[in-house]
C-alpha cells in the first residue's frame, strides 16, 4: 500500500511538472512539500496542488494583495494562524523561505478545517478568506479556484484508486477463470 501512495504522488508530481513547465530547482520543492506534509500529517498532494495554483513553484512570488511565497500567504493571515496555533511567527520575510511558507500554509489550511465542515470551503476560504465564505460573499474567481483545486484532487483519487480496481478485477478473474 505505501509503495502505491508513493506510485501515485510520483505520477501527480509529474502530471504538475507537465501542466506547470517545471523549471530546475522545482523538483526540490515537491520534496519539500512531501517532508513538511509528512510532519504535519497533511496530504502532500493537496498542497502540490495549492502551490501549483497559487504560485506556478515560484518561492518569490508576491500577489498584487502582498500574498507571498509558494502558498501565497498574506504576512497577517500567517502571523494570525501562527499565533492562534501557539506557533512561533517568525516575520513576513521567512514566508520567501519553502520550507516555513509550506508550514503556515498547512497550519492555515488545519486552521480552516477545523472552522468548515467541507473542504470546498476550505479551499474557498483558502483563496478569498473565511469571512467572505461564512458571509456567502465568494467571488466567481474564488469558485472557480476551490473548483479547480478539487478536479486535481480528484485525479489523483482516481489513480489511487485505479491499482486497487486493476488488482480486484486480476482476482475476480483468477477466480472466475
Amino acid at each position: 500500500m505505501h509503495l502505491i501512495k508513493i506510485l501515485v504522488i510520483s505520477l501527480c508530481v509529474n502530471m504538475l511538472a507537465i501542466t506547470t513547465s517545471f523549471a530546475e530547482g522545482q523538483y526540490d520543492y515537491a520534496k519539500i512539500i512531501i517532508e513538511q506534509s509528512n510532519k504535519h500529517s497533511y496530504d502532500p498532494f493537496i498542497i502540490m496542488t495549492i502551490v501549483h495554483h497559487e504560485s506556478r513553484f515560484n518561492h518569490m512570488a508576491v500577489s498584487k494583495t502582498g500574498a507571498i511565497g509558494l502558498m501565497q500567504i498574506q504576512p497577517t493571515t500567517a502571523k494570525y494562524v501562527m499565533q492562534k496555533t501557539n506557533q512561533e511567527w517568525l516575520g513576513a520575510e521567512e514566508l520567501y523561505k519553502p520550507h516555513y511558507n509550506i508550514r503556515v500554509g498547512i497550519t492555515y489550511l488545519k486552521y480552516l478545517q477545523s472552522k468548515f465542515s467541507n473542504m470546498h470551503d476550505v479551499f474557498l476560504a483558502y483563496n478569498c478568506g473565511p469571512t467572505k465564505v461564512k458571509q456567502n460573499k465568494i467571488p466567481h474567481t474564488a469558485m472557480r479556484y476551490a473548483n479547480s483545486i478539487r478536479r486535481f484532487i480528484s485525479f489523483r483519487d482516481l489513480l489511487f484508486d485505479y491499482p486497487k480496481i486493476v488488482f480486484s478485477n486480476l482476482k475476480l478473474q483468477m477466480f472466475i477463470g
